[in-house]
């Protein structure tokens, strides 16, 4: 019996304003600018860069002999994986859970007195990038026995039973706004 469960919550909260009642002069350009941001990134080739020492590049490959290639620090944002194995019976199942909450907001407040001798823009971005794995990435490569001694072994009368659930959730908040009064 193999078991696999991850929980994440991720809370991102930007705010850019020019508060209430408040007094602003530009000579040039004005931009109220409010962001979040859920980046990937792909870190799997970066123990071969070339800015890398000798020595840290073999750690950074050494980092990748394992069953799963170096992949789920390399590649996924989240990531659960149980394998299981047995005579008669195995059961695995893994479960993947994330949540990611964002919150972006610029405004210029209400009874705010702004001169600009350029343009204005009020804006307010987010961006969500994530990938996320559930499930058996040896079922790619074969048994963790065929790895290990170069052989595979069936087992005719083994059962086996397994699953896997995903869930991602993104609950995006972004507003940009000019309040009046």
């Amino acid at each position: 019996v193999s078991l696999a469960f991850t929980v994440g919550y991720v809370e991102n909260n930007a705010r850019a304003y020019i508060d209430d009642g408040a007094e602003v002069i530009a000579a040039g350009n004005l931009e109220v600018r409010s962001s979040t941001h859920l980046p990937w990134e792909q870190k799997w080739t970066a123990a071969f860069g070339q800015d890398k020492a000798a020595f840290g590049q073999v750690l950074g490959v050494a980092g990748k002999l394992n069953f799963n290639f170096g992949i789920k620090d390399g590649f996924f944002t989240s990531w659960a994986e149980a394998t299981a194995a047995g005579q008669k019976f195995a059961f695995g199942m893994q479960g993947n859970f994330l949540v990611v909450d964002n919150s972006s907001e610029a405004w210029i407040g209400a009874g705010a007195q702004v001169t600009v001798g350029g343009n204005a823009a009020v804006l307010s971005t987010t961006e969500n990038d994530s990938v996320n794995f559930a499930g058996q990435f040896l079922y790619f490569t074969g048994p963790p026995d065929s790895i290990l001694t170069g052989s595979e072994t069936t087992q005719q009368d083994a059962k086996g039973i397994g699953g896997s659930v995903l869930t991602v959730s993104y609950d995006n908040d972004t507003t940009a706004d000019i309040r009046s009064g």
